[in-house]
C-alpha cells in the first residue's frame, strides 16, 4: 500500500460510525484541521501531541513528503500555552523536475511554540490568539536535501461559537519567514509565505466534529514578502473526534483547486506547493 493510500484509508476510517465519545467542554485549538482555534488549554494542563503531515503531487514524476512531529505541551499560566518538540521527515521523490531523487527517513529538526490568548471566546465576542513557532531544520521541506534552515511562523487565530456547543468557525492569518543555508553552494536563501485560512465545523454527535476548510497560500522570494513566486487555493474536509477525556484524533485532507507559479504555464502551482495536503494528529491530555 502506498503512503497516499495508507493516509487516505486512515482519514476515511475517521468518518465511519464511532462509539460514544467524551462530552466535555470543547477545546477549539485542533477541531478545524489545518486552521487553528483560539483555545490554549486549562491552567496546568499537559499534553503530548503526535502530528503527521503529508504532501503529495508535483507537476511530473512521483512526489511524497511525510513529516512527523512529537511535541510536549504545557499551559503554565492562564492564556499561555508553550510547546516543544522534534521533527522527522520521509521523502520519496522520483523523476520530479528540479528535484533530486530521494527515498529517505531523517531527523529533521526541532521547534518550540508559544500561543497567547488575547481574547477568550467564552467571555468576549470572539476568541483571539497569537502564536509564534521558531524552528531549526536540517532538511529542506520541499526537496529533502540537507540545509540549515531557521524560521518563525506567526499565526493570528480568530474563532467564534456560532451555535452553542454545536457549530464553530475560525479564521487564521499566517506569516512564515525562513532563512536557509545551502551547504552545496555555500549560499543563503530567503523565502516567506502568507496564508489565509477559513474553516467551519459542526458537532455531528457528542465529541465528533465534521467540517470543511479553505486556505490560500502565497509564496515569496525574500523573508519580507519581497518577490511573488506562486500561490495556491486549497479546499477539503476535516474531522475531529474527542474519544475520551484524555485522547483526541483529528484529520484533514485538502486539494489544490487553483493556483499558479511565476513563469510556469498551468492552472495549479506545483512548483512551490503540492497537489494534496493531508493531516493526521493524535493528542493525549494529562
Amino acid at each position: 500500500m502506498t503512503a497516499r493510500n495508507w493516509l487516505t484509508t486512515g482519514l476515511l476510517t475517521l468518518l465511519l460510525p464511532l462509539p460514544a465519545a467524551y462530552a466535555g467542554d470543547v477545546d477549539t485549538q485542533f477541531i478545524f484541521g489545518f486552521a487553528q482555534g483560539s483555545d490554549v488549554g486549562e491552567l496546568g494542563e499537559r499534553e503530548v501531541e503526535f502530528q503527521n503531515n503529508g504532501a503529495f503531487g508535483k507537476a511530473d514524476g512521483t512526489y511524497t513528503a511525510l513529516g512527523s512531529e512529537l511535541r510536549g505541551e504545557f499551559t503554565p499560566f492562564q492564556n499561555l500555552r508553550l510547546e516543544a518538540g522534534a521533527l522527522f521527515t520521509y521523502y520519496a521523490i522520483q523523476g520530479v523536475s528540479g528535484l533530486d531523487n530521494q527515498d529517505a527517513f531523517q531527523f529533521a529538526g526541532v521547534a518550540v511554540q508559544g500561543r497567547y490568548r488575547v481574547l477568550d471566546r467564552r467571555s468576549a465576542p470572539f476568541g483571539l490568539t497569537v502564536g509564534v513557532e521558531p524552528h531549526w531544520l536540517r532538511v529542506d521541506d520541499t526537496s529533502g536535501q540537507a540545509v540549515t534552515n531557521w524560521g518563525g511562523p506567526i499565526v493570528v487565530a480568530v474563532d467564534k461559537e456560532l451555535v452553542e456547543d454545536r457549530v464553530f468557525a475560525a479564521f487564521n492569518v499566517l506569516y512564515d519567514p525562513e532563512w536557509s543555508h545551502l551547504p552545496a553552494s555555500n549560499s543563503w536563501q530567503q523565502q516567506s509565505t502568507l496564508g489565509l485560512f477559513a474553516a467551519v465545523t459542526a458537532q455531528a454527535s457528542e465529541g465528533l466534529f465534521l467540517g470543511a476548510e479553505a486556505y490560500y497560500l502565497r509564496s515569496y522570494d525574500g523573508a519580507a514578502l519581497n518577490s511573488f513566486s506562486g500561490d495556491g487555493l486549497f479546499l477539503g474536509p476535516t474531522a475531529y473526534w474527542r474519544a475520551s477525556q484524555h485522547l483526541a484524533i483529528s484529520a484533514a485532507w485538502s486539494v489544490q483547486v487553483a493556483g499558479g507559479a511565476v513563469g510556469v504555464v498551468g492552472g495549479l502551482n506545483l512548483q512551490t506547493l503540492t497537489n494534496h495536503q493531508v493531516l493526521l494528529r493524535l493528542e493525549y491530555t494529562f
